[in-house]
């Protein structure tokens, strides 16, 4: 991986200030990569860019995605940074994790913007873009529930998740041949503020964000021959709890 160059490569990237979009953030200026970083907190944004510019070229904008229009402006403001746009990682997402009948109407729906639609749009207004480049990627930082039986407690989150992997897999279908890769990630349970210390994970057998990175500069590390079309990230040693009396809350 350390042989990956992404130099002159133009990269937005949703989801940057969440623990596995900083690592993403990170991984592809280390490697060369221009990006443009996105999030909702201005002040972790510019916090972000100012230690990336210290290795390599970093701007941002803060974007609520559940805002109507801010998908389609986000993506001008990245390709308009540099003239052109060649990848587009997605990892902005969320839900609140209850059970269907305590959610409300508004929230169910926000979950299915955020994970689902508001990536779709990001999607429609990057292509133009991404179409004028010899190579172009698309990644969608996922999770390998949308693979397995559903949990309990996630409708909103899974209904979404599940709706952007078809979504992928389909749009690779209709635009492979225009030279873009599409590409889905699909990580277990990370080391991140979205499995709360509350749930009493032993945290060493959870998946480091740095791994997720990994696997988006595998995406984007394929030549015009193939495409990496989805990559599933399994803890190595097997999930558990930690035990009583070794810290956080009950299982």
């Amino acid at each position: 991986m350390e042989a990956l160059s992404l130099r002159e490569k133009v990269v937005l990237l949703t989801g940057a200030t969440g623990g596995t979009g900083l690592a993403i953030a990170r991984a592809l200026v280390r490697h060369g990569a221009s990006v443009f970083a996105s999030g909702r907190d201005e002040g972790r944004l510019a916090a972000l860019a100012s230690e990336l510019n210290q290795e390599g070229p970093c701007a941002h904008a803060a974007a609520d995605l559940l805002q109507p229009g801010a998908p389609d402006l986000l993506v001008k403001q990245a390709a308009a940074w540099k003239g052109r746009l060649d990848a587009l990682v997605l990892c902005a997402g969320g839900a609140r994790f209850t059970f269907f009948e305590r959610l409300t109407k508004d929230e169910f729906d926000a979950a299915l913007r955020l994970n689902l639609t508001a990536n779709v749009d990001l999607v429609r207004e990057s292509l133009p873009h991404l179409q004028k480049r010899k190579r172009a990627w698309i990644v969608c930082v996922n999770t390998i529930a949308s693979r397995e039986p559903a949990p309990p407690r996630g409708t909103a989150y899974l209904s979404a998740k599940v709706g952007l992997r078809y979504f992928a897999d389909g749009l690779f279908s209709e635009i492979r041949d225009k030279g873009i890769s599409v590409t889905s990630i699909l990580p277990d349970l990370t080391d991140t503020p979205m499995v709360p210390e509350s749930l009493n994970y032993d945290r060493s057998t959870l998946i480091r964000p740095e791994s997720v990175a990994n696997a988006v500069l595998y995406a984007l590390s394929n030549g015009p021959d193939v495409c990496i079309t989805e990559i599933h990230l399994r803890p190595q040693p097997s999930l558990r709890l930690r035990e009583q009396g070794a810290g956080g809350g009950k299982a």
